[in-house]
This record gives structure tokens, sequence and C-alpha cells, in this order.
């Protein structure tokens, strides 16, 4: 089935120079010529590593009092989660479990609908394996300390990352404005767009 990118070519109304243009955006794929959207994404990086290093450079220069505080929050966040989680599995497990109880007291009525309540019983056993087994669980730091140099840790973990999505962003957006100089050089300017 041909793409939406051809229709102009079937109603007559495209040129090489439209049509190329046009086609070029599927070829790279989900607005890859969006130079636009990739220098707001340098300037969102660019913002997010400022950010996380203003934050890390806090988090260096916090006091003892200050660590240990943070590091009471921390032991009372990590509890709330981890209980969090076990309650949302007990209450999905007994959601299953009803369901599974209704599964198997359902009689069919036909022997042609036996696979499909075998095939139901197996989905929500194995949904409560998977979805109900042991949750994760966070370990709890051991000392304020400790705490302490894991967010660190965190912190410049997501700084190198941030950096490295602004590097990767600056080189594709070096590698758009050369595939978009090197097509224009070849087909003139997108339709609708005025000569350099």
């Amino acid at each position: 089935m041909p793409s939406s990118y051809t229709n102009p070519v079937r109603e007559g109304k495209a040129t090489l120079q439209s049509f190329a243009w046009h086609a070029s955006q599927a070829f790279f794929h989900d607005g890859w010529m969006s130079v636009e959207a990739d220098e707001k994404g340098l300037i969102d990086e660019a913002g997010r590593i400022t950010d996380l290093t203003l934050i890390l450079d806090g988090h260096l220069k916090m006091t003892l009092l200050e660590q240990e505080t943070e590091f009471q929050a921390r032991l009372k966040q990590v509890a709330d989660q981890n209980r969090q989680w076990r309650e949302e599995r007990e209450i999905t497990r007994k959601r299953y479990e009803v369901m599974l109880g209704e599964v198997q007291a359902w009689e069919p009525g036909s022997d042609e609908l036996g696979p499909l309540k075998a095939y139901m019983i197996e989905q929500l056993r194995g949904s409560i394996e998977f979805d109900c087994g042991e949750p994760p669980s966070i370990p709890a730091p051991e000392s304020s300390e400790e705490n302490h140099d894991r967010r660190t840790e965190e912190y410049q973990r997501m700084i190198a990352w941030a950096r490295e999505r602004y590097e990767q962003t600056v080189k594709n957006l070096e590698r758009k404005r050369a595939y978009l100089a090197a097509l224009e050089k070849s087909l003139g300017p997108k339709p609708g767009q005025k000569e350099k």
C-alpha cells in the first residue's frame, strides 16, 4: 500500500522537488528533518545539565545535619515505597484470585469452550506469578554517609546522561543540517521556503 507521501504524485500535484522533500521526512522517520525540535532539545538539555549541576553543588555543600535530615527522609521514602508496592501487589493478587475462582467455577456448557476455560486459567495464574510475586524492594541506605554518597553518584550519573544526550543531539543536528544542505543543493529549496 502506498504511503500518504505518494498521494500528491497520484493526484498529479507533485514535482520531483516537492516529492523528495516530503518523502525525506518519512525516510528519516518521525520528524527527522525537524531542526527546530533538535535546537529546542539542545536548549532543554543544556538547562537540564545546568539544573542538575546546581543541585549536585548544593548537595556536596550539605552540612552533616542536613545530610542526616536527608537520610531520615530517604529512609521514610524507601519504607513508604516498599509498603505501597506490597499493598498494591496484594490488592492485585486478590483481584486475580477472585476472577480465577469465577473462571474455575464456570461451567461452559460445551466441550468446545473447555480449551478457552483452560487458557483463561493459565493466563490468570501466569499473571498472578508475574504481577504478584515478591515486589522489588528499594534497599535502604545504612547511614547518612552512604545515603549522601549514593545521591552524589545518582546526580553524577544524571549529569553524564544529560551530557550524552546533549552531545548526541549536537551530532544529529549537524547530520541533519548537512543532509538538508545536500538536498537543497540537489533540488533547490523546500517548496514554500525562500532561497537563501
